[in-house]
């Protein structure tokens, strides 16, 4: 059977399923979740469905990679907006291959990792200006990413030289952070990034768990380009982060908080 392609923009996971069905004839299973308070998630699960192709905006979203007969069409509406990303696993909230929590993959393959999620970020992310909502996601959407990771998530800026806890993943935080103590205060103390490879080695480090090992901190900024937050990611395994995964971060974040419509 010939390949079928759907052009999508601002159309409804309802739309894309009556367009395949008029097409095809075919009858899809439909689950609908609801994924948080912000957007809805709609997952439609076409079976089987190996020639449909979704297009968003022109870019292919419906191939499936490993030739099974099944995929899923991802689409997170939120105001009156629709944005689609495809996804393998339906009870995860980006289409990364699974990787045990703590595992220390080569940095090539965690930065291919973070590559293949960029894009479905993005997408999540688009039309967000609350900070506290963008950083609440991003922790999230991290923390599936960089599975080595045992802490993911944002110390807020709440003073001159104060950091508190913001939304994150993991075991508990510290609740405050001052700029003269550990990672998180020399990250925004200079407005540096921070990797530490052996956290004991740190002068000053704050063991806010004990099992910690290795930390990147990295600056967040906004469009005034005054620090407002630090990304704060933490690790058992030493030498857990690198350079490059730094770099691939610290521009995501410039992308996602320096915008002039984010609202601190």
């Amino acid at each position: 059977m010939a390949a079928q392609t759907i052009e999508a923009s601002t159309i409804t996971a309802e739309e894309i399923l009556r367009r395949w069905l008029s097409r095809s004839g075919e009858v899809p299973s439909l689950r609908t979740q609801v994924r948080s308070a912000r957007f809805d998630v709609i997952t439609a699960a076409l079976w089987p469905n190996p020639s449909l192709q979704v297009n968003f905006l022109g870019t292919p979203l419906g191939t499936a990679p490993d030739g099974l007969t099944n995929y899923g069409v991802l689409i997170g509406a939120w105001s009156s907006r629709c944005r689609c990303c495809t996804t393998r696993f339906m009870s995860e909230g980006l289409d990364l291959p699974r990787v045990d929590r703590g595992a220390l993959l080569p940095e090539e393959s965690r930065v291919a990792r973070f590559d293949a999620a960029l894009a479905q970020m993005r997408a999540v992310l688009v039309g967000e200006t609350d900070a506290v909502a963008l950083q609440s996601t991003v922790a999230c959407l991290l923390w599936e990413v960089f599975a080595q990771a045992s802490w993911c998530g944002f110390y807020r800026r709440v003073g001159a030289s104060q950091l508190a806890v913001g939304p994150y993943q993991g075991s508990l935080g510290c609740l405050r952070i001052a700029f003269d103590r550990g990672v998180c205060g020399a990250a925004a103390r200079t407005g540096e990034t921070q990797i530490v490879a052996d956290v004991s080695a740190f002068p000053g480090h704050i063991a806010c768990d004990g099992a910690t090992r290795s930390e990147l901190v990295i600056p967040v900024r906004g469009s005034d380009g005054e620090v407002r937050a630090v990304l704060d990611l933490d690790s058992h395994s030493p030498a857990a982060f690198g350079a490059v995964e730094a770099r691939r971060l610290e521009a995501f974040l410039a992308e996602v908080f320096a915008r002039p419509d984010v609202e601190w």
